[in-house]
């Protein structure tokens, strides 16, 4: 064999192979829990009895995959007795805007009702896509809010 021909099979199997991963991660057809996070750290942790706070979930897409803009996107809340919620249910119609955010923030307004430490829970449905396919996903996420006697 030529050195040319070598060379070039040299760089055609290295070529390859530095290839192989980028492949296999393009053939990903499920997304998983790894591919995205919720975030509720906006969200009141601490509120008076009588006293509004915020509950907000961020839905953030990872790993080159994307929250689905027109797909239906829902979050059903519910909470123990010290924690009234504005809204038992979120859509796309709740998305707080802000330019230049791709990541949906749903919030909703809480109240504290009585004292001690209680809990919301939401559980969301969303569409999360690649340019190759899009899959349902469904999760749930809790918070934790301590509502205080009343600082009025």
């Amino acid at each position: 064999m030529s050195r040319k021909l070598i060379a070039a099979l040299a760089l055609l199997t290295t070529a390859s192979l530095v290839s192989l991963p980028l492949a296999a991660e393009e053939k990903k057809e499920r997304a998983s829990k790894d591919d995205y996070e919720l975030d509720v750290s906006a969200s009141s942790t601490d509120v008076g009895v009588g006293e509004n706070g915020t509950f907000s979930v961020v839905i953030r897409a990872k790993n080159k995959t994307k929250i689905h803009p027109q797909a239906p996107l829902t979050v059903k809340l519910s909470s123990t007795d010290g924690v009234t919620l504005a809204k038992a249910k979120l859509s796309r119609e709740d998305v707080k805007k802000a330019e230049g955010v791709k990541d949906p923030d749903l919030r909703t307004q809480l109240t504290g009702a009585k004292e001690g430490e209680q809990k919301v829970t939401a559980e969301i449905s969303f569409f999360l896509c690649t340019d190759a396919w899009c899959q349902r996903m469904n999760d749930k996420v809790e918070l934790a809010v301590n509502v205080g006697k009343s600082k009025s």
